[in-house]
């Protein structure tokens, strides 16, 4: 018998059973709207609409999310040799985590926490 919600092809139930490491739970209808709300937040501030340019460097963009009042223990702020910049943090006391991509088009969204804990995407594999 298979577990319901997994596919019903072999392959893809492997493939699901392997990647499950990546799922996340659910947010409440109220944690998502607090989430949407500082996703649309952040993603103005990136845009560089004050004025300011969008940040260039993870310096900048800590410096940034830490001048919107996101605690640099509570952001994950890394780049890449190529330049990409990306974030993840997570709302103290609401709930949802918040991801953002900088490298065109510029992605920032809520969701919840992964299964297997915390914000950020899992690495690797079972």
């Amino acid at each position: 018998a298979v577990p319901e919600g997994l596919p019903t092809d072999p392959e893809a139930r492997k493939y699901a059973e392997n990647h499950g490491y990546k799922q996340q739970g659910t947010l409440t209808p109220a944690a998502r709207c607090r989430g949407d709300a500082h996703a649309a937040r952040i993603r103005a501030a990136l845009d560089g609409s004050e004025g300011k340019g969008a940040p260039r460097t993870a310096q900048e963009l800590s410096a940034l999310l830490a001048g919107m009042g996101y605690a640099p223990q509570a952001a994950d702020v890394y780049g890449s040799s190529a330049g990409d910049l990306s974030f993840v943090l997570s709302i103290p006391e609401s709930g949802p985590c918040v991801t953002g991509r900088l490298t065109p088009p510029v992605s920032v969204q809520a969701h919840a926490v992964y299964v297997e804990g915390g914000c950020r995407e899992p690495r690797g594999g079972h």
